[in-house]
C-alpha cells in the first residue's frame, strides 16, 4: 500500500503463487512513483492494509498476518486516531510492525504506541532487515488461542521461547489422568521443567489462572528402570533428566511440584493416585509445527 492523505494498491503479494508472479509485483514496486507531499493519514493507511487482509478471507485464513508501516512523520489522522485503528487490529491477531524511516525521537515514541509488543524499530538503527526478518520468525512462532506462550520470567513479552502451555480450569486429576488428558491433543505432554526458571513459570501461571493459590501440581517427571525423564508427545522418545535441571526426588514414584510454607519448591514423590492440578505442554506452532489457528 502506498499512504498519503488517501491509499491505493502497489502490489498485492496475496498473489505470490510463482516466482513470475513475484517478478511481477516487484516489477510494480519499482515503478511506483514517489510521493510530492509530506501528509500521511495514519488511520487510512491501517485501515486500508485491514481491508485488503479481510478481502482475501478463505485463501489464507490459517496465516499469521503482519501490517509493516514505514514512516517518517506522525501525528497525522484523518478520521480515527490510529492508536484505536491499531488496537482493533492487534485484537484481531494482526501483528503490527512500524518503522521510522527518519530521525525524529518523537516519531518513534509515537510510532512505539502504534506497534505491536517489541516491534517498533527504526532506520537509524542500520539493522532494519534482520530486525524485520527477527519480527517475522516471532511472529510465526505463536501458541493455540487457549495456550499461553512460555516467557522468561513469567509474562515478560521480551523473552518469549517456542513452548506453549495450558492448565484445563477443572478439578484435580490423578497422575494417569492428567497425563492422558494432556496427550489427548496429538502434541502435548506434561509439562517440562528444564531449569529452576521454568519451575518459577509454572507456577506464576497456574496461580494467575486460578481462583486461589496452587501450591502443587503433577509435572511430567517420570521414574523408569531407575532413571528420570521427562514426558514427551505420543510417539516420540522422552527425555532424560539433566542434573542440571534440578535434584531428582529420593525415590521412585509420581512427582508433583510442592510449594512449602517457607517459600521454596521441590520435586516432591507422590502417590500417583493422588489429585492435584496439571499443566500440559507443546511445541508453539511454527513452520515445522503446523497447527489450525
Amino acid at each position: 500500500m502506498r499512504i498519503r492523505c488517501d491509499s491505493s494498491m502497489v502490489a498485492d503479494f496475496y498473489k505470490l503463487q510463482s516466482w513470475a508472479d513475484l517478478d511481477s509485483q516487484i516489477k510494480a514496486l519499482k515503478m511506483t512513483p514517489l510521493a510530492k507531499t509530506s501528509q500521511s493519514k495514519m488511520d487510512t493507511a491501517l485501515t486500508a492494509a485491514s481491508q485488503m487482509i479481510d478481502s482475501e478471507a478463505g485463501f489464507r485464513d490459517n496465516y499469521k498476518k503482519m501490517i509493516i508501516v514505514f514512516t517518517s512523520v506522525h501525528g497525522s489522522y484523518q478520521k480515527n486516531p490510529p492508536k484505536t485503528v491499531s488496537q482493533t487490529l492487534k485484537s484481531q491477531g494482526v501483528v503490527v510492525v512500524t518503522v521510522n524511516t527518519g530521525s525524529s525521537s518523537d516519531t518513534g515514541s509515537w510510532l512505539k504506541n502504534i506497534a505491536s509488543d517489541n516491534m517498533a524499530f527504526a532506520m537509524a538503527d542500520g539493522n532494519t532487515t534482520q530486525e524485520l526478518l527477527q519480527a517475522m520468525t516471532d511472529t510465526n512462532c505463536f501458541c493455540p488461542s487457549d495456550n499461553i506462550q512460555v516467557t522468561v520470567p513469567f509474562n515478560n513479552m521480551q523473552n518469549i521461547y517456542g513452548t506453549c502451555v495450558w492448565s484445563p480450569d477443572d478439578p484435580a486429576y490423578s497422575r494417569d489422568d492428567a497425563m492422558g488428558r494432556c496427550k489427548s491433543n496429538n502434541r502435548g505432554y506434561l509439562v517440562n521443567e528444564l531449569d529452576q526458571q521454568k519451575r518459577a513459570f509454572n507456577f506464576a501461571y497456574l496461580n494467575s489462572i486460578s481462583k486461589k493459590p496452587v501450591n502443587a501440581f503433577y509435572n511430567g517427571l517420570i521414574s523408569l528402570n531407575n532413571a528420570w525423564y521427562w514426558d514427551q508427545p505420543n510417539g516420540q522418545q522422552m527425555k532424560a533428566l539433566d542434573p542440571n535441571s534440578g535434584a531428582p526426588p529420593a525415590r521412585s514414584a509420581c512427582v508433583a511440584d510442592m510449594k512449602y510454607s517457607d517459600g521454596t519448591t521441590a520435586w516432591t514423590p507422590v502417590s500417583c493416585g493422588n489429585s492435584f492440578r496439571y499443566i500440559c505442554e507443546q511445541v508453539a506452532c511454527d513452520t515445522d509445527n503446523y497447527c489450525e489457528r
